[in-house]
């Protein structure tokens, strides 16, 4: 995991930042599917849904919390794999917009 010691930049560019995460179809002993969302950098930090954009926009809501959280406590907090720089507009490709493109199995894959 890239750490540093302290933040070296604003709270909200790592809140802003896009973290490689991994999205997974489980199936559930009720035999209900269920789809499960992580960081890569963070692998505890996981959400859980019933349709793959439910699990990714939970997941952003746990990763900001996180983040506030360790900010708050002056704990690290990952660099993010790629900064978004709003003032320029140069935005990374979002998971969520990835599932709006894909066919149904690929959407089982790793997203990166």
């Amino acid at each position: 995991m890239k750490e540093v010691e302290t933040m070296t930049r604003p709270l909200q560019e790592y809140l802003d930042g896009y973290y490689e995460t991994k999205l997974e179809r489980k199936e559930l002993p009720t035999g209900e599917t269920a789809f499960v969302a992580w960081l890569v950098q963070l692998p505890r930090c996981l959400a859980q849904a019933s349709s793959p954009t439910g699990a990714l926009t939970r997941l952003d809501q746990v990763r900001r919390h996180l983040f506030e959280d360790r900010a708050k406590r002056g704990m690290p907090i990952p660099e993010p794999d790629v900064l978004i720089n709003p003032v320029i507009n140069t935005f990374a490709v979002s998971p969520l917009n990835i599932l709006n493109e894909t066919s149904a199995d690929e959407r089982d894959c790793a997203f990166v």
